[in-house]
């Protein structure tokens, strides 16, 4: 279930968004999630071909179980009981003739908090986690205590920066390019692509900005 609401007159703007999600798998454990956020920004500088935008966001998120692990019974998705980033965003997009560009980079703070969690934490009735209890208790070195992941809590800044360039070659077929990298969550990514794209319509007039890339 998702709601959202945003406001722009051209100049500034301002959003906001809520989200609530079940989880419900064969073999995973059951989970549910409320997410939201929002943010405002405002074109420091806008003309015909260009524009320059910045802003505040902020993201909060919460889980009601922590499942990010791998072992049966897991959901290996990121799943904390608190997230929350602030960032500052800016982007500059644009459109020079044929080419069309769009440069986004962000600097901000994230904090999240990750409960403990069984190795196996389907209440299926079965003796798993009991018995790696017991191992892990028993062993001690190398296995985590009552054979739980243990909880963790992070504070860090994050980053992001991304770019895409589009030329239009001809009336129907565009060359484009895209590269980004930044933090989110738990990693760190980075990502490079060209493509080409055909319209099945011509393309006249003015190139529109900025670009999409495809995904």
């Amino acid at each position: 279930m998702l709601g959202s609401l945003a406001w722009d007159d051209g100049i500034n703007g301002v959003y906001v968004n809520a989200a609530f999600q079940y989880y419900d798998g064969r073999n995973v454990s059951n989970n549910a999630a409320e997410k939201g956020g929002g943010g405002i920004y405002t074109r420091v500088f806008k003309d015909a071909d260009q524009t320059l935008t910045v802003g505040v966001n902020t993201t909060l998120m919460r889980y009601n179980r922590n499942l990010s692990y791998f072992t049966y019974g897991q959901g290996g998705y990121f799943s904390p009981q608190q997230y929350v980033i602030l960032n500052l965003p800016v982007e500059w997009a644009g459109r020079n003739g044929a080419f069309t560009y769009d440069v986004k980079g962000s600097i901000g703070v994230q904090h999240y908090r990750q409960d403990a969690s069984n190795y196996f934490p389907l209440n299926d009735g079965s003796t798993r986690q009991g018995v790696a209890a017991g191992i892990a208790n028993a062993v001690g070195s190398g296995l985590d205590s009552n054979a739980q992941y243990p909880g963790q809590s992070k504070t860090g800044v994050s980053y992001s920066l991304s770019a895409v360039g589009e030329y239009q070659l001809a009336p129907q077929l565009a060359f484009g390019a895209t590269a980004s990298l930044g933090n989110a969550y738990q990693y760190r990514e980075w990502l490079a692509a060209v493509y080409m794209r055909y319209s099945f319509t011509k393309q006249t007039g003015l190139q529109p900005f900025p670009p999409t890339p495809l995904s």
